[in-house]
């Protein structure tokens, strides 16, 4: 005999994946990741999941099957179930049965864009560099390690052949740091030196650029260390004062101890 389940474990049972609903809503995401800027991107989803929160924890309100979404979410949101109202753009409405299927695949949906959010910077921080050829394998001789020091991002390495030249380095430079710079916009922290176009088309070598070298971008400043932390370990002249007020200390009990009494 089967033992009895409760609602909960049913949402959890209910078909999920696999379906049309489902696979239009991956559709919808995909596109969206193609379209406009990380902030837009952003925006949308955000929207998106507070609209499918709201309708989820209280479906029979009629304010809550209502919804604004920022951006081009029409196929997001039709995949969601939401029709967009005429003549209010980024207005959208809630026209699919709120039934318990309908409901769980909301749900299901509002974790996965969470987890669409969170991704998103690192697959288009990863998609930057797709066009970028190679880097030789870690550990290769004659192999040297650039390092691009930044103000707004942790500091960003890569690895390049000795003997390639600095032309090869730019297209890195550009898509680490979104901006079409040039020879002139590169400062070499390790070592020290200026770079001119005509350098471009010598090795990295050549430029002392091997093993290891160092630089930044003019403009974008790197912040100052931070400052050093408090230390809780004594500082040898006060643990000196101790011992020696500690001695004293001891020296005064030993004579009254040593003292004679009085008659």
């Amino acid at each position: 005999m089967r033992r009895p389940t409760t609602y909960e474990q049913t949402l959890e049972r209910l078909k999920t994946q696999g379906t049309r609903e489902q696979e239009c809503f991956s559709r919808a995401v995909t596109a969206l990741r193609g379209k406009g800027t990380a902030a837009e991107f952003s925006a949308t989803i955000t929207d998106a999941r507070a609209a499918i929160d709201k309708l989820v924890q209280d479906p029979e309100l009629f304010t809550s099957r209502r919804a604004a979404v920022a951006g081009d979410a029409t196929s997001l949101m039709a995949a969601l179930g939401y029709a967009p109202l005429e003549g209010l753009p980024g207005r959208y409405e809630f026209r699919a049965p709120t039934t318990p299927v309908v409901l769980r695949r909301l749900a299901l949906a509002s974790a996965s864009l969470e987890a669409a959010l969170r991704e998103e910077p690192t697959r288009r921080a990863a998609q930057r560099f797709d066009h970028l050829p190679p880097e030789p394998p870690l550990g290769v001789s004659g192999t040297t390690t650039l390092t691009l020091l930044s103000g707004s991002t942790p500091p960003q390495r890569r690895r390049y052949d000795a003997d390639d030249v600095l032309e090869k380095v730019m297209g890195w430079l550009r898509a680490a740091s979104e901006r079409n710079v040039g020879v002139e916009d590169v400062a070499l922290v390790h070592p020290r030196r200026e770079l001119t176009p005509d350098d471009l088309k010598r090795t990295l070598q050549a430029l002392g650029l091997w093993p290891s070298a160092t630089l930044k971008l003019r403009g974008d400043d790197v912040p100052p260390p931070p400052p050093p932390r408090p230390s809780n370990k004594p500082k040898p002249s006060d643990i000196f004062k101790k011992i020696k007020m500690a001695r004293k200390r001891a020296e005064r009990e030993e004579r009254y101890r040593s003292a004679p009494a009085p008659a």
